[in-house]
Parts: structure tokens; C-alpha cells; sequence
């Protein structure tokens, strides 16, 4: 249904962090940017850290684990990953944000 929703170049969320145990529920903005490109579409996924590097290492690898799955189940993990890092596909934290 080419059309049907109007062009976004953005999109953002809260996402409520409350299935920590030991720590207080905080929120985690998350943005999701589209791009056209001569290749295609690039998109780039940032997030507010989480309330330490373990945890904010564990969502960055979470969502590198789902936007992989955009690319294909043909391929390899490892290759995945390395698209994600060097192709369309980027996660990141916000690095101007200090975790809540």
C-alpha cells in the first residue's frame, strides 16, 4: 500500500526498564532514523545508556540481534553482525545522554 502512511524520517519511544532486579524502573528513549541512500534505505538505531556499561552492552547486542534478522536468515551471525557495524544497519547509545 504505497502511500498509505506519510514519509517519516524518525521515529522515537519511551521503552519503561522495570525487569531489573534490584534497580528502579527508568525510562530508555529509543530513536530509530531512516535515510535513503544510493544503495538504499540506511537505518540507525540509538538508545539512552542503560544505568550501567554491563546493561547498556547487553541492549546494544540485543538489538543487533534483532535488526539483524532484517538483513536475512541466510546469513551467518558473524556476518550479520559486521554488516550491522559497516553497512545500512547501526546501533548505538546516545552518547550525549547520561544514563537516568
Amino acid at each position: 500500500m504505497a502511500g498509505a502512511f506519510p514519509l517519516s524520517r524518525a521515529l522515537a519511544h519511551m521503552h519503561l526498564a522495570d525487569f531489573i532486579s534490584g534497580v528502579e524502573p527508568y525510562d530508555v528513549a529509543t530513536t530509530v532514523e531512516l535515510e535513503e541512500t544510493s544503495a538504499g534505505v540506511r537505518m540507525r538505531l540509538t538508545f539512552d545508556p542503560m544505568h550501567d556499561e554491563e546493561w547498556t552492552k547487553r541492549a546494544t547486542m540485543g538489538w543487533e540481534s534483532e535488526l539483524g534478522k532484517l538483513g536475512g536468515a541466510d546469513r551467518a551471525a558473524p556476518r550479520r553482525r559486521q554488516a550491522m557495524t559497516a553497512g545500512p544497519l547501526s546501533v548505538s547509545p546516545h552518547p550525549q545522554r547520561a544514563p537516568a
